[in-house]
């Protein structure tokens, strides 16, 4: 199972993307766009559930400001 069917039980999906190291191994975390706030609202839920033998760690990722250094 990918980590996409894990979670589109939870609604719409507009992208998943699995960071991979220089091999193209997964180095174990991704990020899941949503089609909605209140389907992230419900996907929130799984957090601590399991996916492959691993517990997942769910969060809501905010986009930093850029601030560049003087």
């Amino acid at each position: 199972m990918n980590l996409g069917r894990h979670f589109e039980k939870y609604g719409d999906i507009k992208s998943v993307h699995i960071i991979e190291d220089f091999d193209g191994r997964s180095k174990g975390f991704g990020y899941i766009e949503f089609e909605s706030k209140e389907i992230v609202t419900k996907a929130l839920t799984a957090d601590a559930s399991e996916f492959e033998g691993r517990n997942l760690k769910v969060s809501i990722v905010r986009k930093r400001e850029f601030v560049p250094k003087n």
